[in-house]
């Protein structure tokens, strides 16, 4: 396959895996093999359908921040206490993160200072809510307190 950024080779590797909430899930990656290239694809794919869902989970303590959250390209991540929000579009990427790892992306990518300050503070074990709206299901949080609903 060709590097639709650059032309250049793209190794796509496609992995088939039992996720958290049990069903069985298909990853495909695409990376550009060309030297300084961005490009990079990840994808997880539910073998079976799945309702639109909702999912919330509180976190309340630093513990928190390791719990296991996948994320796919068409969700989105919103912790309302500081008001972002990860939005899906065409070049979207999924991934399989902690909540602390969700929370790097987010100083990663945000250039007002408050909101970055607002995430370190999150990252210090401040409490907080974080919600995935996902309208295939294909996202999930591993943990028995995240609240899962049907997303109308």
């Amino acid at each position: 396959m060709i590097c639709p950024v650059c032309k250049g080779p793209l190794t796509v590797t496609v992995k088939e895996q039992k996720d958290f909430l049990g069903g069985q899930l298909t990853l495909v990656s695409m990376v550009c093999g060309r030297n300084g290239c961005p490009y990079r694809t990840l994808d997880i794919l539910p073998q079976e359908g799945r309702e639109p869902s909702r999912l919330t989970f509180e976190v309340k303590s630093e513990k928190d921040l390791n719990v296991l959250v996948a994320r796919s390209s068409t969700a989105r991540v919103i912790i309302p206490e500081i008001g972002a929000t990860i939005e899906p579009g065409t070049a979207s990427l999924g991934f399989i993160t902690t909540i602390e790892g969700v929370l790097q992306r987010f100083v990663t990518h945000v250039r007002e200072p408050r909101a970055r300050r607002l995430v370190k503070e999150l990252l210090k074990g401040k409490p907080f809510t974080i919600i995935i709206e996902d309208p295939y299901g294909n996202s999930g949080i591993n943990s028995d307190r995240a609240v899962a609903e049907l997303m109308l």
